[in-house]
């Protein structure tokens, strides 16, 4: 339970067995005396140092959905088909418009301003620095990742740009070999090379969030005439979108949500992509698709749960604007929370902390 100590505030104790102990006499008269033994404690919650076991499930699950996807596509075209060469014209057709989104992406995920915001960390740097060097926490769970820092920012600047170029390289190489691929198979493999190019690449990891829920809103609007062209296109659209789906939640079971509300909405947004990459697969009797897709988002969930695992969410009510230091301190005993709380509330600024915000219990 909670206990209201005069001096130390606020704590969550456990009372001992044989805690409680009454002393009453004559001697006394109506006065009675107690003692009361506890220990602080704190709630009954899983701890969570990372989720490293639940991201590789996604990460594996991810890998099966590819690979499924990849063999239904093919089986679909082929069971479609009258002549190869037309098949790949029409897969050609309905790639070229995904492949437009992709290259206008390009720059977003090898922005030098957002990959250095997503290198450096928010315990040295800042609370608008997502990244891990120097340290970072999060105001979802609590969560400190302390990494050594770097003694030499130019260095890890400079190969961040060379890595942005590098990575614009690649994405722009892979892109030129699924436009030069002729055959139903090469062309299912260079999506999924595309698609694990831009996963690999030096970049902002909220970016290819962003990016992929954008690939993954895919839709053919090209006129088909044929019934055997129009399924053709549909199963690359299936293609296209599961992928992309896949690859979001993929990337952001990596990322770690600076507060509970910005966990909520990530978590949503893999959600309704994978919902309508399910719904598409369902549509075209893609059972294998389906079903990979359902564990996926299973799992996704999971994963965000387990970062989202520890935060037990309290009002605070404030009697006055006060520095979030003091609030660390009052709320915590650890003033070194502090980072956490500014994460958590989003103040204007540290120093003056709104008077109502939610925020860890402990």
């Amino acid at each position: 339970g909670t206990l209201i100590h005069p001096t130390l505030g606020e704590l969550t104790v456990s009372v001992t067995e044989s805690g409680l102990r009454v002393n009453e006499s004559a001697d006394n008269g109506r006065v009675f005396e107690f003692t009361l033994t506890v220990i602080e404690s704190g709630l009954k919650v899983f701890a969570v140092t990372n989720s490293t076991a639940a991201d590789s499930k996604v990460n594996t699950n991810w890998l099966r959905t590819a690979t499924t996807t990849a063999a239904k596509f093919i089986a679909m075209v082929k069971g479609e088909i009258r002549t190869v060469t037309q098949a790949v014209k029409t897969i050609k057709q309905t790639v070229n418009f995904w492949e437009n989104m992709v290259q206008s992406s390009i720059d977003e995920v090898t922005n030098l301003s957002d990959m250095l915001n997503s290198t450096f960390g928010s315990k040295r740097y800042g609370r608008y620095s997502r990244g891990k060097i120097g340290g970072s926490v999060s105001g979802a769970t609590g969560v400190v990742l302390r990494n050594n820092d770097s003694e030499n920012y130019k260095k890890v600047v400079n190969e961040k740009m060379a890595g942005a170029v590098m990575g614009r390289e690649a994405i722009s190489k892979a892109l030129s070999q699924l436009n030069n691929a002729n055959s139903i198979e090469g062309l299912a493999g260079g999506v999924q090379l595309v698609i694990n190019v831009i996963i690999s690449v030096t970049g902002s990891t909220a970016e290819k969030v962003r990016v992929f829920e954008n690939l993954a809103s895919f839709k053919n609007t090209q006129y088909q005439q044929s019934s055997v062209d129009r399924d053709v296109a549909e199963a690359t659209t299936l293609l296209l979108v599961v992928l992309s789906a896949g690859a979001m939640a993929k990337t952001a079971s990596e990322l770690i949500p600076a507060s509970r509300d910005e966990a909520a909405t990530i978590q949503r947004r893999v959600c309704e992509s994978l919902d309508n990459a399910i719904i598409k697969a369902g549509d075209l009797a893609a059972d294998n698709v389906f079903q990979a897709l359902v564990q996926l988002r299973y799992e996704f969930v999971e994963s965000f749960s387990l970062k989202d695992a520890k935060g037990r969410l309290t009002q605070f009510n404030l009697p006055s604007v006060l520095p979030v230091l003091n609030i660390a301190n009052r709320i915590y005993q650890d003033a070194e929370r502090s980072d956490e709380l500014v994460q958590a509330v989003s103040p204007i600024h540290p120093a003056f902390m709104p008077v109502k915000f939610k925020a860890l219990k402990q």
